[in-house]
């Protein structure tokens, strides 16, 4: 006895002890009175107990529970024979402690039982309830159970206490609650009580639902004998259980007794009806495993209580019962009914189809509608029961000895029920009760008569009616549904487990049979149950559906739809299935009818199942419907707005889609056509949902309509973990719906827009690691869509094709980590990417060694060809695939391994296609469509070129090249070609740098997917031998498109050519080279060079552009390009500039090549030549090869003996043609001849030659004589050099001989002054005559005035400046006889200025000449030539001493000689006594110079006679001695005193008589005569001077001695010597 209970023992015990001894008040007193001594024995006992309680516990022993309770129970059990309501409230509070602590015996409980008895005549409240707690802890108490007698005494009292109606109402309801608990007690005691002596089994082997029909009934028939035999034998031996019948008895009893009734076994008045019935219910519903377990009460349950019900039942159903006062009786009832056909009905059997055919008989029109209507309810909870279904449907649907078929019977019943009632009601009133009654959830509980129905209108009782009908034929949808689901999960999970599942062992009535055979058993039976249901199912809901308006009923429905599509679907039923799903069809976007009308039969309707479809959203939602689809062909309104009602009808359908994606099938079409008119609305910019509508002024899109889109978008995502049958029907599915749709979409306006291919793409995308089996399926249909009629059509096929090759190419290359758009994974996040799954594992190339690229490839090929070979040309597709082929290898390049194989193929046959030359044939539309297409391409032959040929392995790059060269050939595009060869330079150049780079290993040709192009742009190197064979590939390509017609593209390829084998000739083997020149170089100049000279000069015809205003537009040609051999010209201008710089860059390793002297003599021939050939850019050229070779190589050992003469012997031939009288060389070709003797003679100074500087010097005299022909413009233009002669008298002073040849000197003199010939200025002007070439007639006068200024400088310049003093000496006589020639024209061509330059010439050659003479006369080793001074005096007597000429400008021009004429006597003391005499004669015959008649007005002759009167003074004067006297002074002053004298008396004489004569002239010489005068009074003369012109023997001669004696004067003596001298003069 724990310690806890006796301290609360105690403490009761002290309160009852406390309270009996209170005596104080009247009341007190009385009940003292009454009581009589019992009050101190209850005082003393309750004392004496607390004191052995006391000292058990002190003793510290186990107390003994027995001996404890009868101790502890005196005092309360003399507490309640007292009476008094405290003490007695007191003594049941302990004893309800002690009973409930466990230590009470049964004998103390029976007389405790008995106290009870007693203290229920006290009629207090309090006590009342302790007595129902004590009651309840009794009937708790297992050993009370055992006694029948004990529990119908606590049962009785409390059954007593709630049907005395003086009762309080607390008192009353607690003993209604504590009868509730004590009857379920009762019930649980039978349980435990057979658990304990292990009598009752647990369960037992009920017959089978599916076997022998007469086997079943005699089942049903011996079950009760059998039963009641188990049931005697129980009774027998169990006290709880028949206790428990007896109160059962007692209960069923009261349900059919009257009021006044007594019941035997309780001892207690009868109850209310409602009251038993309610615990009744209770009972079966709490303790329902008495009744399948204990055959006793099994058998009690099927004689008493169901025999009760029926009859029940069947009164209450009458329809002349009162619903005022039998309303709760029949709620109750069928509550009951509803527990035994839920909880037992598989013990009921026989019975479940009697309570059916009531529940039925009592739905129908003969009963009342509150009748109807709670039996409805009643229906409504069974159909919810799976289990109970599948048994009904199992024992009497599926038995053909059953007339009743329960199931089809019950929904046959819902579905006419729903179909009359709204059949009758008004539009939409019914409907809108309906929605009202949902929005309140009325439906969702039991009606009562007086509140619910007497409240309410017949309209919502009618309402009400049709929903529970509804909500049935939910139920029964609905435990279709998750039958289905038990049954199908469980057939896969029965494979791998032994026992079988709790569903299919009830229907099957076994335990130890087969769980697979039980399980495929159970899925007939469903597949029987929706066979005999769905046609009479459908009806009911489409026709509810098309009237339903609120979207609680709409949602209930759509549910409804949605679980029954599913479960024919997962039982492969294809009629119910696909009228589901046409009918759900019907509710998402358009009517039935007009779609069946449109499209024909959208699913295997059923009469039934096609009655009454129609949208309550006609009038706001879409019109109508196309061919197509659901709503494809729509005529969409200028607002489409979607109801709640299409919206939830969409929800459903992906619902069903997601559920039944793999066994769909063909129904596929009917989903897919559906969504794909959703995406059409979706689109739409003004398509919007009733929420939205409902504002003004918004147009933008509801949330109802991204969940849609998001909705319809995952439904396509999710396909990626379908199976792959399911996929493949989707996209048949969307092939269908597409082909069908296109008319429509293709007749819209704007943007044709197929979102069914758009779908197909996506599913194609989200199922990549199943490609192989659904890519042929895709390209089928793109095949199919390529071939239409209508462009808008093959368009969006194209920007498909583009999307889902993207897309997979990403997926195949990227390992699976991009999106469905075909972007990568990490740029995606948050966007609804695609992530990798179990399901759909990420794709490798190296699984299927890049099958999957190599696929998709294939297909752009494929469908090229297919293009191609159509009948009518369909260069739009083409395009689109080139544009295609050009974004894939945009964004997916560099992965690509297998792929390029295709891609090059596919690449190489476009220009194979459209690369020839147009035909006749063509048109102007289609030329240009085959130049689109072409160009298009060749960009992707760009991109490959430029970012991914790195990457390929050589036997790729060959085919790289060879595509290349087919788009430099191919005729279409002048543009695609010139970028092609532009394109192999750029390839020449990438080889170059893979050869160069760090060799791997790898092999050629090899396996692809190891050597293909990488994420990295890693490169793969090339060895010798490769890098030869690629660059051979490409230099033979480059030679074939050097011949091409199209002047462009050869002069393109030969310039590429050349550059190529010139920029990688470095790394080429001596093998290489040898084929580089002699098979592929020189044969390409030979052949250009045989082209130039066979090709026509006749003007070429113009090439028609087109038509401007009706006439023909010919585009403009260059004269340079306008003719055949002006084009071939252009391209031998380019392949002999590129051999020059081949060779000029190689020179040093090629000049060693066997065969290289007979190349280099060909390629001089060809410059010959072109020179030869007068045509000026082919001229140009060849002469630059010439002048090139020598800057670069010119003394240099490269460049040998042999290569520089024959170099030189070319431009002696271009000299020949340049310099002849028929010349027809071009002045520029001219020009650039002249350069190129001077560029020779600078680069071959060290090696040249005496006699090849002479023949130089030869060809700039010959150039300079003869430089112009007739075609030069700007013949004779005054005061300019033709630019030839300009040019060569420029290099002639440049080409001075090197120190080692001083005796070259002469001859570049020589050469010049034969350019000096002053008297062609003095030839007419006169027309050519017969026989002259106009050539010849015009370089007659080539050496102008201007040209022999030129020389004449050039000479004075060069003989200051450069020539030696011997050479001086040498070329003296004929470089002053030369300047003289000029001078002279001071008098036969004044105007010229030629002679006053050869003044200024004349005067630097003597200055410069004469020292030289000199220096040649004293040193002996070189005499000076003879002439020198000869030559000198006659330049000199040329121009001082001419015929008369013009005055204004003799003297000034005449001071220069004049002075010269000094400078020479004072260095002529070489010169012989004659030629110095001829020298002073001159200057004393220019001032004695007589004046012609012009100059008698003039001054200038006076000035240069009074400047030759001074010069003849400073002449005699040299001989004194202030003035020095070189030893040629003296001489000359001696010679030059008596001329002086003689010319000064002439002068005096002439004077004296002109004055006579003429006073007027006497005036004009007075100038003269006073400068006379003065010259003779400042003369000064040496005595050695004078002595020369005084007599001897004359007295003068003895004065002058007299004079010279007397020192003292001296100095007077010589003045007057002088003037002495000038007065004998």
């Amino acid at each position: 006895m724990p310690e806890h209970l006796l301290e609360i023992l105690e403490t009761d015990l002290r309160a009852l002890s406390v309270e009996a001894r209170k005596n104080d008040g009247v009341a007190a007193h009385i009940t003292g009175w009454f009581s009589g001594p019992e009050h101190p024995a209850i005082k003393e006992a309750a004392e004496r107990t607390m004191l052995k309680l006391r000292s058990m516990s002190a003793k510290q022993e186990g107390l003994d529970p027995a001996k404890t309770s009868k101790e502890a129970l005196k005092p309360f059990l003399m507490a309640c024979e007292s009476k008094n309501p405290k003490l007695a409230s007191i003594a049941l509070m302990s004893l309800q402690k002690l009973l409930a602590s466990g230590i009470v015996p049964l004998e103390d409980m029976l007389t405790i039982i008995k106290a009870l008895e007693q203290v229920e005549k006290l009629r207090d409240d309090v006590v009342q309830l302790k007595i129902l707690q004590t009651a309840l802890s009794l009937m708790q108490a297992r050993a009370l159970a055992e006694n029948e007698a004990a529990v119908a005494s606590v049962l009785g009292l409390c059954f007593r206490l709630l049907s005395d109606a003086k009762n309080s109402d607390s008192v009353v309801n607690t003993a209604a609650a504590t009868v509730r608990q004590a009857v379920t007690l009762v019930f649980e005691h039978v349980l435990s009580e057979g658990q304990s002596h292990k009598q009752i089994t647990g369960s037992r082997r009920p017959s089978s639902a599916s076997g022998d029909g007469a086997a079943g009934e005699a089942s049903v028939g011996d079950r009760p004998r059998r039963l009641s035999k188990l049931g005697s034998g129980l009774l027998a031996e169990q006290g709880a259980a028949n206790a428990a019948l007896k109160l059962l008895d007692e209960l069923c009893m009261m349900a059919t007794a009257s009021s006044e009734a007594m019941l035997r076994w309780l001892r207690a008045p009868t109850l209310p009806r409602y009251f038993v019935l309610d615990l009744l219910d209770f009972v079966l519903t709490n303790t329902a495993d008495v009744f399948r377990t204990v055959p006793a009460f099994e058998h009690t349950l099927l004689v008493r209580i169901c025999q009760l019900l029926v009859t029940q039942l069947q009164n209450l159903l009458d329809p002349a019962c009162d619903p005022a006062t039998q309303a709760t009786d029949l709620r109750i009832t069928l509550r009951i009914v509803r527990t035994v056909l839920s909880k037992f009905y598989r013990q009921l059997r026989a019975k479940c189809g009697v309570f059916v055919e009531t529940l039925l008989a009592g739905a129908e029109s003969p009963c009342t509608l509150w009748q109807r209507i709670n039996v409805m309810q009643v229906m409504r909870a069974l159909c919810s029961d799976h289990h109970l279904l599948f048994f009904l449907f199992t024992s009497y649907d599926m038995r053909q000895d059953c007339k009743l078929n329960a199931v089809e019977e019950m929904v046959r019943c819902f579905s006419s029920m729903v179909e009359s009632i709204v059949s009758s009601s008004k539009e939409d009133e019914l409907a809108s009760t309906m929605s009202a009654l949902l929005q309140t959830g009325i439906p969702g509980k039991d009606w009562h008569v007086d509140g619910d129905i007497g409240n309410s209108s017949p309209e919502t009782g009618v309402a009400c009616l049709a929903m529970l009908a509804v909500d049935s034929l939910l139920g029964v949808v609905n435990a279709l549904m998750m039958l289905t689901d038990t049954t199908i999960d469980g057939i896969e999970e029965a494979k791998s487990q032994s026992q079988p599942h709790s569903l299919q062992s009830a229907a099957s009535g076994t335990l130890d049979e087969d769980p697979q055979v039980s399980r495929v058993a159970s899925e007939g039976a469903c597949v029987a149950m929706v066979e005999t249901t769905w046609n009479m199912v459908l009806p009911a809901l489409s026709l509810l559906l098309s009237k339903a308006q609120g979207e609680v009923l709409v949602l209930k429905l759509l549910r409804g739809y949605q679980a029954f599509t599913q479960a024919s679907g997962l039982l492969r039923l294809t009629e119910p299935r696909d009228a589901f799903l046409s009918s759900l069809c019907s509710f998402t976007l358009a009517s039935t009818a007009e779609s069946a009308s449109a499209d024909g039969p959208a699913g295997p309707l059923s009469p039934k199942a096609s009655k009454g479809h129609k949208d309550l959203s006609r009038a706001t939602s879409v019109a109508g419907r196309q061919p197509g689809g659901a709503a494809a062909s729509m005529e969409v309104a200028d607002i489409v707005v979607l109801t709640p009602k299409n919206v939830h009808a969409l929800r459903t359908l992906f619902n069903v889609a997601h559920r039944l994606h793999h066994l769909l099938g063909g129904a596929w079409a009917l989903v897919l056509d559906n969504l794909n008119s959703l995406d059409r609305i979706l689109e739409a910019p003004s398509t919007t949902t009733q929420e939205v509508s409902a504002q003004t002024g918004s147009a933008a899109h509801s949330s109802d309509l991204a969940i849609l889109a998001v909705a319809a978008r995952q439904l396509f995502e999710s396909s990626r973990d379908m199976a792959t049958e399911a996929v493949v029907a989707i996209l048949m599915g969307l092939r269908t719906v597409s082909m069908r749709s296109i008319p429509h979409a293709a007749s819209q306006p704007g943007t044709l827009k197929l979102f069914s291919l758009a779908r197909m793409v996506e599913v194609l995308l989200y199922n990549l690691h199943r490609i192989h089996h659904l890519w042929p399926i895709f390209l089928d249909h793109l095949g199919e869509l390529l071939t239409d009629e209508r462009a808008s059509v093959r368009a969006a096929a194209i920007d498909a094709l583009g999307r889902a090759v993207g897309g997979a190419l990403a997926h195949v290359t990227s390992g699976g980590n991009v999106t469905a758009n075909g972007d990568p994974l990490e740029a995606s996040a948050g966007s609804g990417a695609i992530p990798s799954t179990p399901q759909s594992p990420p794709y490798r190339p190296s699984e299927d060694g890049g099958a999957a690229e190599h696929m998709l490839m294939v297909a752009l090929h494929m469908l090229y060809k297919d293009s191609q070979e159509a009948e009518r040309p369909q260069f739009d597709v083409q395009m689109g695939i080139m544009r295609v082929v050009l974004q894939l290898l945009q964004r997916h390049g560099e992965q690509l391994s297998s792929g390029w194989t295709p891609v090059l193929r596919l690449l190489e046959a476009v220009p194979s296609a459209h690369g020839a030359a147009p035909a006749l044939s063509d048109t102007g539309n289609t030329a240009v469509s085959k130049a689109a297409v072409v160009g298009l391409s060749f960009q992707s032959v760009q991109l490959l070129a430029s970012d991914y040929m790195s990457s390929l392995p050589p036997h790729l790059l060959r085919t790289c090249l060879s595509v290349a060269t087919l788009y430099a050939r191919q005729q279409a595009d002048m543009n695609v070609s010139l970028t092609a060869i532009s394109l192999l330079w750029n390839a020449a150049d990438l080889l170059s740098k893979l050869s160069a780079a760090p060799h791997r290993a790898h092999s050629q040709g090899g396996d692809f997917s190891s050597t293909s192009t990488t994420a990295d742009n890693s490169s793969l190197p090339l060895d010798g031998q490769q890098f030869e064979e690629l660059l051979r590939v490409l230099f033979v390509a480059l030679q074939g498109v050097s011949t091409d017609p199209r002047p462009e593209v050869r002069n393109s390829s030969v310039r590429t050519l050349f550059s190529v084998v010139a920029s990688h000739g470095a790394r080429l083997s001596g093998p290489a080279w040898d084929e580089a020149l002699w098979e592929i170089l020189f044969p390409l100049m030979r052949l250009v060079h045989q082209m130039t000279a066979s090709s026509s000069k006749e003007e070429a015809q113009a090439e028609i552009l087109g038509k401007s205003k009706g006439e023909e537009v010919a585009m403009l040609v260059h004269h340079s390009r306008n003719s055949e051999q002006k084009q071939w010209d252009e391209t031998l201008v380019l392949a002999i500039s590129g051999m020059g710089r081949l060779l000029r860059q190689h020179l040093p390793l090629l000049r060693g090549m066997e065969a290289f002297p007979q190349g280099w003599e060909e390629l001089m021939m060809v410059v010959e030549s072109a020179i030869a050939g007068a045509r000026r850019e082919v001229a140009l050229a060849a002469i630059a090869v010439i002048t090139q070779m020598a800057l670069a190589h010119g003394a240099t050992p490269a460049m040998e003996t042999y290569m520089w003469k024959r170099a030189l012997r070319a431009v002696g031939v271009g000299v020949e043609a340049a310099a002849s009288s028929s010349c027809l060389l071009p002045i520029q070709a001219r020009l650039e001849l002249v350069t190129a003797i001077g560029t020779l003679y600078t680069s071959l100074l060290t090696v040249l030659e005496a006699s090849d500087l002479e023949e130089m010097y030869i060809w700039a005299e010959r150039l300079a004589r003869q430089p112009m022909s007739v075609d030069d413009p700007g013949l004779f233009v005054a005061g300019i050099l033709p630019p030839v002669q300009k040019a060569a008298l420029s290099l002639l002073p440049t080409l001075v001989p090197p120190q080692n040849l001083p005796q070259l000197w002469p001859k570049l003199l020589e050469a010049l002054l034969r350019l000096v010939r002053p008297q062609i200025l003095l030839l007419p002007s006169r027309p050519p005559s017969a026989g002259t070439t106009p050539s010849h007639n015009i370089n007659k006068r080539a050496l102008s005035c201007l040209a022999q200024e030129r020389v004449v400088d050039t000479v004075a310049q060069l003989y200051r400046d450069q020539v030696p003093w011997e050479a001086r000496s040498a070329t003296f006589p004929a470089v002053v006889a030369a300047l003289g020639s000029c001078l002279a024209l001071r008098y036969t061509l004044p105007s010229s200025p030629l002679w006053r330059t050869a003044v200024q010439s004349f005067t630097t050659v003597v200055s410069a000449g004469l020292p030289a003479v000199n220096i040649a006369a004293v040193t002996g080793d070189e005499s000076p030539p003879e002439g020198c001074w000869s030559s000198l005096a006659e330049a000199f007597e040329g121009f001082l001493l001419g015929p008369p000429h013009n005055p204004d400008d003799s003297s000034a021009a005449a001071a220069g000689p004049l002075y010269e004429n000094d400078v020479v006597l004072t260095a002529c003391a070489h010169a012989a006594e004659q030629d110095q005499s001829r020298l002073v004669a001159i200057v004393d015959r220019g001032a004695a110079r007589p004046p012609g008649p012009e100059a008698l007005s003039s001054t200038a002759g006076s000035r240069f006679r009074q400047h030759c009167l001074r010069k003849m003074y400073i002449l005699c004067s040299r001989g004194v001695e202030s003035h020095g006297t070189p030893n040629c002074l003296l001489p000359v002053a001696q010679q030059a005193l008596p001329m002086f004298l003689s010319r000064a008396q002439g002068m005096l004489e002439s004077a004296a008589a002109s004055a006579a004569a003429a006073p007027e002239a006497a005036r004009m010489d007075v100038d003269e005569f006073m400068c006379l005068l003065e010259v003779l009074h400042l003369m000064q003369l040496a005595p050695s001077v004078a002595d020369a012109v005084i007599a001897p023997g004359t007295p003068l001669q003895a004065l002058v001695a007299l004079r010279r004696a007397n020192k003292q004067l001296a100095m007077y003596s010589g003045a007057v010597e002088g003037n002495s001298a000038n007065m004998a003069g």
